[in-house]
C-alpha cells in the first residue's frame, strides 16, 4: 500500500508540474484570460485521482472519464467554438510576426466576445492524463513529455511571447522528474517513484539556482536572430501581395503594438482583427481616455508610412506646464519600445527619441512619466522653420490631388502659416468622408495612394484610414503632421487598468504653433478633440477627451487637458452603440460582411502541405536509399546490411534479434564463405515477419514509425 501511495504521489505530482506547467506557459507568454487559480485546482484534481486510478490499473476508468468531460465540453459547453477562438488567439501572434493570417474553422473569425477557458481547461485535463499514465505506468513518457512541451512550443515561435519564469521552472522540473527514472520506471513503477521522489528536491535546486544565474532581463537579442527575423518578416510581406490580385481583397489583422516599427505597409490586406491579449497597465492622475504614444512616421509614398529619422522637428515638443502627476506604465513584457502619454515634463527626454519612438534600451517592463497641462495654442499659427522637411512633403501626383480637394471644401493654404479653423475643416471632412467598418477590405492593386481611394473611393474605413487621409490634407494644406501609432484607453483616476491589443489605434499629430497636438479623425470616436478659435484662444489640443458627440461637426472643440474631466467609462463596456469597445483601433474585431478569409486559409494550407510533403519525401527518400544499399555489392555484404536493419527494427519494436540470423550474418562478416541466395532468402523472411508485427501496432504507432523511421 504504502508503495503504491508513493507511486501514485509521484506521479500526481509529476503530471501537475507537466500538465500545468506547460499550459500556463501558453497562457502567460500569449497573455491569455483565465483564472490560473481555478486551472492550478482543475489540475491537481486531476492528477491525484488519476494517479489513483492508474496505480489500482483502472485506467480504462480513467480515460472513460476523460471522454466523457469531452463530450460534455463538446455537446454543453460549446467547446468547438472555443477552440476555435483559442486557435484564432494564438495564431494571431503568429501573423504579426510573420505575416500568416490568423487561423479559424469557419468563413468568419469568431465573435470577439467568445471565451476559450474551457479549451484550456480540457486541454489542462488532457496534458495531465497523459502525464499520469507515463509517470505511473513507465509507458509513453516519450509522447507525455512531447505533448506538454507542445505549449511551450507555440511561445517559442514568436519572440514576444516569452512565459513566465515560474510557468517555464513548473514545464522543466515535470519533464526531468519524468525523464530521468524512466529507465528505472520502466522496469519496476515502484523504483521508479522512489527514485523521483529522491530527485524531486535536488531538480528543483538545481533550477532555481540556474534560472537565478541567468536571470531573464539580462537576455539580449542577438544580431543574426534580429536579421532572420527581420528577413521572415519580410518574405511574409511579399507573400501576401503576391497572393492578394488572385484572391480579391482578403484582409488580415495588424496590431501597431507589434507592427513593424520601421514602416507600415498601407497597401497589404489587413483588418482590425480581434487583440484580446493584454498588452500592457497603465495608471493616470485624471480619469478619461488616455493617449499612449508609440512610435511616428513622417513620410508617406502613397503606399506606406516611413520613419524618416528625422529628429530635427522633436525640440518642438510643449516644455513646462501645470503638473498634473505621473502616468506609470507596466507592460507584460520588454517591448521594443516605451508607450509615454502626452505631455511628459521629463528632462532631456525628447533627446531620448529615435525613428520617432523612444526605445526600450534597458528592457524596461515598469516606467513612469510626469505629465503637466499643455500649452495653449493661437488662432493664427506660423510654421516653424524648416517647414520644408518631410512632415510637409507628399509624392506629386498625391499634392495635386490633395490641393484640388481643398479647394472643393473651402480650405484655404498659406505658404507662411494656417489658421485652426483650417485644422478644423480638414478634421471634420474626413470623419464624415466614410463609414467606419473594422471589415475594410484592402486597398485595390491598381489604386496607388491609400488616402485618395479611402477619401474617393471607399465608402468604410478604420482608424488607419482616417489618421492617414488627415496627415495628407493637412500637409497639402502647408500644417505640419505626422502619423502616429500606439493604444488609447479610458483610465480612471488612481486605478490601474489593463490595456488589450483591441485599444491599438492610430492618430495624427500636427503642429500648432507651441508644440505638438493630437488630432483625432477616425469617425467611431465620440467627442474627438477638434480645434475651434473660440475655444484654443484660451485653451490647447488635447490628446484626449470623450465626451457627447455634438450633431454638428462644427461644434467640436478642444479640451484642456490631457485627461477628461467628464465621467470615465468602464474600459471593458463600449463607448457607444455604433462601435466595439476601443473602436478606431488597428485591433477589434467584427466579422460581419466579411469575405471569406482565402490568405490565410491557403496560408496554412500550403504550409501543412509543405511539412506533410517534407515527411512523406524523406521517408521515401529512406525507402530508396535502404534499397539501393539492399542490392549493393555482393551477397554478403547485402546480407550484413539486411541484418543491421533487422537488429534497429528488434530495437524499435523490443525484441530480441534471431539467433539464425545472427549466425548467417557472423558467417558473412568473418568468413571467406560466400552466402547462397537461399540463404539471403532468410533475411527476408525474417524482415518480413518484422512487418508482420509492426502491422499489429496501434495505428498512431505505425503511422509515427513508418513516417519518422521509415520502416515500410
Amino acid at each position: 500500500m504504502r508503495d503504491r501511495l508513493l507511486t501514485a504521489g509521484m506521479g500526481a505530482v509529476t503530471a501537475f508540474c507537466l500538465a500545468f506547467g506547460g499550459t500556463a506557459c501558453l497562457i502567460t507568454g500569449m497573455s491569455l484570460e483565465v483564472s490560473l487559480g481555478s486551472l492550478a485546482l482543475w489540475c491537481a484534481a486531476w492528477a491525484l485521482v488519476g494517479a489513483g486510478l492508474v496505480v489500482w490499473r483502472l485506467t480504462p476508468l480513467l480515460l472513460a472519464g476523460m471522454a466523457v468531460a469531452g463530450a460534455a465540453a463538446w455537446f454543453y459547453g460549446e467547446l468547438s467554438a472555443q477552440a476555435e477562438m483559442l486557435l484564432y488567439t494564438v495564431t494571431d501572434f503568429y501573423h504579426m510576426a510573420y505575416g500568416v493570417g490568423p487561423f479559424y474553422f469557419g468563413a468568419q473569425p469568431p465573435a470577439a466576445n467568445t471565451p476559450y477557458d474551457l479549451a484550456l481547461f480540457l486541454l489542462c485535463a488532457a496534458l495531465t492524463v497523459a502525464g499520469v499514465v507515463a509517470a505511473c505506468r513507465g509507458k509513453a513518457a516519450n509522447w507525455a513529455a512531447t505533448l506538454c512541451l507542445l505549449p511551450l512550443g507555440a511561445c517559442l515561435v514568436v519572440t514576444d511571447t516569452v512565459p513566465a519564469l515560474w510557468a517555464l521552472f513548473l514545464l522543466l522540473l515535470g519533464f526531468l522528474l519524468l525523464i530521468l527514472p524512466q529507465s528505472v520506471r520502466r522496469g519496476n513503477p515502484v523504483q521508479g517513484g522512489r527514485l523521483a521522489a529522491m530527485l524531486a528536491l535536488p531538480l528543483a535546486l538545481a533550477l532555481g539556482i540556474l534560472f537565478l544565474a541567468v536571470p531573464q532581463e539580462g537576455y539580449q537579442r542577438q544580431d543574426l536572430g534580429v536579421q532572420v527575423f527581420s528577413q521572415l518578416r519580410q518574405l511574409a510581406r511579399t507573400l501576401a501581395k503576391e497572393l492578394r490580385p488572385d484572391l480579391g481583397n482578403v484582409t488580415v489583422p495588424v496590431s501597431p503594438g507589434l507592427e513593424d516599427l520601421e514602416e507600415m505597409d498601407l497597401s497589404l490586406p489587413r483588418l482590425a482583427g480581434n487583440r484580446s491579449g493584454l498588452i500592457l497597465t497603465v495608471t493616470a492622475p485624471q480619469s478619461g481616455p488616455v493617449y499612449l504614444r508609440g512610435a511616428s512616421y513622417d513620410i508617406y509614398s502613397g503606399t506606406s508610412w516611413r520613419c524618416s529619422g528625422d529628429n530635427q522637428w522633436e525640440s518642438l515638443w510643449p516644455a513646462g506646464g501645470e503638473p498634473l502627476g505621473n502616468v506609470t506604465v507596466q507592460s507584460y513584457r520588454a517591448e521594443p519600445l516605451l508607450y509615454f502619454p502626452y505631455y511628459i515634463a521629463r528632462a532631456g527626454w525628447t533627446q531620448e527619441l529615435s525613428q520617432g519612438k523612444i526605445p526600450n534600451t534597458e528592457n524596461l517592463t515598469y516606467y513612469s512619466f510626469p505629465v503637466f497641462q499643455g500649452p495653449e495654442a493661437s488662432v493664427q499659427v506660423r510654421n516653424p522653420p524648416g517647414q520644408g522637411s518631410t512632415l510637409l512633403s507628399l509624392p506629386d501626383e498625391t499634392r495635386q490631388w490633395a490641393e484640388t480637394l481643398l479647394d472643393q471644401i473651402g480650405v484655404e493654404r498659406q505658404s507662411d502659416g494656417y489658421t485652426l479653423d483650417t485644422v478644423r475643416k480638414i478634421a471634420s471632412y474626413v470623419r464624415n468622408s466614410a463609414r467606419y467598418d473594422l471589415n475594410t477590405p484592402a486597398m485595390p492593386k491598381e489604386e496607388t495612394d491609400f488616402a485618395r481611394w479611402f477619401l474617393t473611393e471607399s465608402d468604410t474605413g478604420y482608424c488607419v484610414h482616417y489618421a492617414t487621409a488627415a496627415t495628407v490634407l493637412l500637409r497639402a494644406a502647408g500644417v505640419p503632421a505626422r502619423f502616429v501609432t500606439g493604444f488609447m484607453a479610458p483610465v480612471q483616476a488612481g486605478r490601474e487598468t489593463v490595456v488589450r491589443g483591441g485599444n491599438a489605434h492610430a492618430w495624427v499629430e500636427y503642429y500648432n504653433g507651441s508644440g505638438w497636438a493630437v488630432l483625432e479623425c477616425t469617425a467611431a470616436i465620440e467627442g474627438l478633440p477638434l480645434p475651434t478659435e473660440a475655444e484654443t484662444q484660451s485653451t490647447e489640443t488635447s490628446p484626449s477627451q470623450v465626451t457627447d458627440r455634438p450633431s454638428d461637426p462644427s461644434e467640436f472643440s478642444e479640451p484642456s487637458d490631457p485627461f477628461a474631466s467628464s465621467e470615465p467609462t468602464d474600459p471593458s463596456e463600449p463607448q457607444n452603440s455604433q462601435a466595439p469597445s476601443g473602436a478606431g483601433q488597428l485591433g477589434g474585431n467584427d466579422p460581419a460582411g466579411k469575405p471569406f478569409p482565402w490568405a490565410p486559409v491557403l496560408s496554412w494550407v500550403l504550409g501543412i502541405g509543405l511539412a506533410v510533403g517534407a515527411v512523406w519525401g524523406q521517408w521515401k527518400l529512406r525507402l530508396l536509399l535502404r534499397a539501393r544499399r539492399f542490392a549493393a555489392g555482393g551477397i554478403n555484404r547485402q546480407a550484413l546490411c539486411r541484418w543491421r536493419y533487422h537488429v534497429y527494427l528488434c530495437r524499435l519494436l523490443r525484441q530480441k534479434p534471431n539467433r539464425g540470423l545472427r549466425a548467417l550474418a557472423q558467417k558473412a562478416k568473418y568468413s571467406n564463405h560466400t552466402l547462397s541466395p537461399e540463404e539471403l532468402a532468410k533475411f527476408d523472411l525474417i524482415l518480413g515477419e518484422n512487418v508482420a508485427v509492426f502491422q499489429k501496432k496501434p495505428l498512431i504507432l505505425q503511422v509515427f514509425y513508418r513516417l519518422i523511421f521509415a520502416i515500410w
